[in-house]
């Protein structure tokens, strides 16, 4: 399973070769050519490296998930989620209130910066001559 994922990933995700593979990982592209056909797997710390790399879980390219990221967060969302864990109930709810009116802002001002672009794309004097 390890074999067709590294190879699934190599061509669709990341679109290179195994030369540019092997580059990225420190490894000959024997190495790679192993991996793929399962002649050959990587050791513990390389797969780490490797699922980093494509950006998916070990368990997906071990074949025991078939979900690529499903807890994959980034550096943001890691961070956040480390606060928050630090605040006590009461802030938790200020948090939650402040992005929703974040969030309700957001959602208004692309609203009315859509609907003034259809006005002036829609509008014969305010269109712009070629």
């Amino acid at each position: 399973m390890l074999g067709e994922r590294l190879k699934e990933l190599r061509f669709k995700k990341k679109r290179i070769t195994q030369v540019a593979l092997s580059e990225a990982l420190g490894v000959s592209q024997q190495t790679i050519g192993n991996w793929e056909t399962n002649k050959a797997e990587p050791k513990l710390e390389m797969l780490k490296v490797i699922a980093d790399y494509f950006e998916v879980t070990t368990d997906y390219l071990l074949g025991r998930d078939d979900e690529e990221n499903e807890f994959a967060l980034s550096e943001e969302q890691a961070k956040f989620l480390f606060y928050f864990d630090e605040l006590d109930t009461a802030n938790k709810q200020k948090v939650f209130g402040y992005m929703e009116g974040l969030i309700y802002e957001e959602r208004n001002l692309r609203k009315i910066k859509s609907s003034t672009s259809k006005i002036f794309l829609n509008h014969p004097k305010l269109r712009m001559r070629g």
